[in-house]
């Protein structure tokens, strides 16, 4: 038994054991201190479902008391059902509740070492000291066995307090949860749209808008703009889904208004607008190109007249092509278009004719790369859609579906967004 009094000569935790290969036998049990300290609460466990270890061998073996050889009595059994183990090894007895609730170490708990470290023998007076070791109500004895009933009782157990408490927590825990998850997902989608408009340099661009239903039976609206990068590449990026619950000209307008102000840009940046075959969309690029267009529009907005613009892409579906629509261009000459408006001082200052010359350099270029849209990006969003609210996450807000599709469409450039971002 010197195991029980030996330090340990490593400071590591002790390794998890296999509760099936735990030992019964009392004498040969190491102390619960030495296994490691997770599983303290299961070993006390297994060994109480065990029960008290009770061999009843044919014959006991004989100790000589004085002159007199004495045996263990199993019916001593009868009396401490409960506590009472006995090793044929070492011809010794034991109590379990007091090995599996206190130290272990000797003269810690005196009057106890004879039953959880040494063992007991003196089988003369065992009558006399199993009595005297259970002791009265407030005993160490008395106390364990106090432990190991708790222990043993299911709704005391850690495992279920602990699920109590989760359940009457599990709200608060879930509102947390996912507001902490809103929060990442938004300040990753004001990444990536932050990006978005690095590209786009504060430059022109096209929209492209579509509508469709999501699983929820909520109409929403994708937004997709179409843009010449600082690299001369033309590029579609999705911008965002809005719920929209009527698809009037002037209530879309305001939508896209709202989105294009969201994003720090203007109205005067639209080149071209793009939107698909339904018959409720299809009567806004009259509606819509009427609404945008204001006073004091450039002449570079007029040139980009949607309508315009419309009627050359029909153009190009039909017999003449692209080589007709190419061939009007080589007309195109920039400096005359500035001699044009240095008529017009009050239409153009100083600053607006060193604009207009920027913008007229770079027009044909995104004219070309922006005006002749499809929507077939929008469609590929309203998929994407499917994935991200599909029927088991029918609840998704608006918010957090926009800035979840951004994430998801724009992957490639979420993926360059670093983890840790510098406040």
């Amino acid at each position: 038994m010197e195991r029980y009094f030996a330090k340990s000569t490593t400071g590591s935790m002790p390794e998890i054991v296999d509760f099936d290969k735990l030992t019964r036998d009392p004498s040969k049990r190491k102390r619960l201190a030495d296994y490691n300290i997770n599983q303290h609460e299961e070993i006390r466990r297994k060994y109480l479902t065990w029960g008290a270890y009770q061999p009843c061998p044919a014959k006991f073996k004989p100790r000589w008391i004085g002159k007199s050889k004495r045996y263990f009595n199993p019916e001593w059994y009868d009396l401490h059902r409960n506590w009472l183990e006995y090793s044929e090894e070492e011809d010794k007895a034991y109590c379990l509740y007091c090995y599996l609730f206190r130290d272990n170490i000797k003269g810690n708990k005196p009057g106890h070492d004879a039953f959880v470290v040494d063992g007991f023998v003196n089988w003369k007076k065992a009558v006399e000291r199993f009595a005297t070791h259970v002791g009265d109500r407030d005993s160490f004895h008395n106390k364990a066995l106090k432990n190991g009933e708790d222990l043993m009782k299911t709704e005391q157990s850690i495992p279920v307090a602990f699920h109590k408490q989760s359940e009457l927590e599990k709200n608060e825990h879930l509102i947390r949860l996912n507001a902490a998850i809103d929060d990442i997902i938004e300040c990753f989608a004001e990444e990536v749209l932050n990006c978005i408009l690095k590209e786009l340099d504060n430059g022109v661009f096209s929209l492209l808008v579509d509508e469709c239903r999501d699983v929820s039976d909520k109409e929403q609206m994708a937004v997709v703009i179409r843009y010449v990068d600082t690299h001369g590449l033309s590029n579609e990026r999705f911008v965002g889904v809005l719920h929209v619950e009527e698809t009037t000209s002037a209530y879309l307008k305001s939508k896209i208004d709202f989105i294009i102000a969201k994003l720090g840009l203007s109205l005067q940046q639209v080149r071209g607008q793009g939107y698909d075959g339904a018959s409720n969309m299809a009567a806004l690029t009259n509606g819509l190109s009427k609404t945008f267009q204001r006073k004091d529009m450039d002449i570079v907005n007029a040139i980009s007249d949607v309508e315009s613009a419309k009627r050359e892409l029909d153009k190009l579906r039909s017999e003449h092509g692209w080589s007709s629509l190419l061939s009007k261009f080589s007309h195109y000459d920039d400096e005359k278009l500035m001699k044009l408006a240095k008529f017009y001082p009050n239409d153009f200052s100083d600053n607006e004719l060193d604009y207009l010359e920027k913008e007229l350099c770079l027009y044909i270029d995104n004219l070309v790369l922006t005006l002749p849209v499809a929507t077939a990006t929008v469609e590929r969003c309203f998929s994407a859609m499917k994935l991200v609210k599909n029927a088991l996450r029918n609840k998704m807000g608006d918010d957090y579906l926009s800035n979840s599709l951004i994430c998801f469409v724009e992957k490639e450039m979420l993926d360059t967004i670093p983890n840790e971002l510098e406040g």
